[in-house]
Parts: C-alpha cells; structure tokens; sequence
C-alpha cells in the first residue's frame, strides 16, 4: 500500500485506515457493542494522537464498527472501579479520562460518525470530536444515572457548551435517549443523513477538511475553544495575536494571490 492509503496494524481493539489525507479510526468490537476496555481507551488515545501529529493526516474519522458507535465502558472496567482501593480507582480515572482531551484537544478537526448507539462514554467521546454526523435512527444518551452514577468522560462539560444548561441537566439527570433528528435541532450534532448515505457524506466532508488550510483550522479550533472562557476582549486579543501568526503562513500567501488572481 502506498503511503496516501494504507493500514496501520498493531492495535486489537481499534483499526486505522490512513487514504487521501484522512485517518479513519475504528472501534473493532462489534461483537460486544465498541464497549471500551481499559486497552480500547489507550489504543483510541494513542491512534488519535499518532494521527494529529501526522503531517499527511488533515481530518480523523471516528467510527464504530458493525451496528453501533460505542455503548459506552465495559463492564470490566466497572467491575475494576467497583473493586479497587479509591487511590486505584483514581488512576484507572485517569487512563480512561485521556482519551476525551486527545479528541478535543487535537488540532487535527476529528468527525464522529454514528450508527446505532452512542451511549455514556460513548456519548462522550462522540460529542469530544469537532463534527458529528450521525444515521438518522441513530440514539445518543448520557445513561450514567440508570447506574447511579455521573458523566465521567466529560459529559458535564461538553453538554451544556452544546444545548445549554437546562437541556444538559434533563439528559444527564434522566439518562433520556436523544434521537438524531432531536439532536440535530438542538444542537447536540452538525447532521443526521440516511443511513445510506452516511459514509458518502462523512468522506465528502471529511475530503473538504483535509484539502483545508491546516495551520488555520487547528489555530481556530484553539481560538474558539480558549475563548470558552474568555470575556469579549479576550476573546478579541487572541483572535488578533493569532492572525498575525495566520499572515505568515504559506497556505494563507498563496490563497490571497489566488484570490487576487480571481478578481482581474
């Protein structure tokens, strides 16, 4: 295989597929729903950042294979939090809570694709990536409460920046599955499309990512996540300081003389 389309091979639990500038990242337990183990999480974590710092990948593709994106942490882990000490429930935390800031954190634009259930962690890590583009009889649920428990792959902080508080609090307080056409309009997810259509549509948007200008899509993707917690003039601050690096880029030189080109 050449290098514009190859496999990467060492992984048990996820694939990757590298073709024309996108990294297409698999969960491959069909068989058990794309539950993430301990190993999944590590092997997501690692294949998302080996595909950031990839200078021939422009835009990730998380998917689940077969039927469903992911029904959230295996039961396995749960027996492990269950089980342990509080100091080794803590560090089994914090193995599984890489995985969320290396999607979100990327500056490679990652797209979520959906089929079937995308439950709790799974939920998650869906909403982690910067595009999700879901079946429309796809399902997205944060299902912590039906164990008693509270969002913990960083449902308590993408929710309410997506819906809003009170529509945050009504998914995470009930556990209520949100359907994909629901999720469009309220803005939990970019699009719901017909099953049919769904890998097309994934690969014609994520084909106009990856031809895009990546110095300024990661260098917006930082600016707009900063400016979460900024007030307006920080905000402006940073969009300024982080336009004049823009200016010297070569990507932006060349698109300006084109432009110019196209306007004689």
């Amino acid at each position: 295989m050449s290098v514009e389309e190859h496999d990467i091979m060492g992984n048990m639990n996820v694939d990757v597929k590298i073709e024309n500038g996108i990294a297409f990242i698999t969960i491959n337990r069909p068989g058990q729903g794309n539950t993430l183990t301990l190993e999944t999480y590590d092997e997501l974590a690692g294949a998302v950042r080996e595909a950031d710092g990839n200078p021939g990948v422009g835009a990730i593709v998380l998917s689940g294979a077969g039927d469903n994106f992911s029904l959230g942490v295996d039961v396995a882990v749960l027996n492990a939090l269950s089980d342990e000490d509080d100091a080794e429930k803590l560090k089994i935390m914090r193995r599984v809570q890489r995985l969320t800031p290396a999607v979100h954190d990327s500056g490679t634009p990652a797209i979520a694709k959906v089929r079937g259930q995308a439950m709790g962690a799974g939920c998650d890590l869906a909403l982690a990536c910067d595009i999700v583009i879901a079946e429309e009889d796809a399902t997205f649920g944060e299902m912590y409460i039906n164990l008693a428990l509270v969002p913990d792959g960083g449902g308590t902080w993408l929710l309410p920046r997506l819906v809003g508080l009170a529509r945050a609090k009504e998914m995470i307080f009930t556990g209520r599955n949100v359907g994909a056409r629901e999720a469009e309009k309220i803005g939990l997810i970019n699009y719901a499309v017909k099953a049919e259509e769904l890998d097309e549509f994934v690969k014609r948007f994520a084909r106009k990512l990856a031809k895009g200008p990546s110095e300024a899509i990661a260098a917006s993707k930082r600016a707009i996540h900063a400016s979460l917690g900024f007030d307006m003039a920080e905000a402006l601050k940073l969009e300024a300081e982080t336009q004049i690096e823009m200016f010297k880029t070569d990507k932006h030189k060349r698109r300006v003389r084109a432009f110019l080109r196209a306007q004689k």
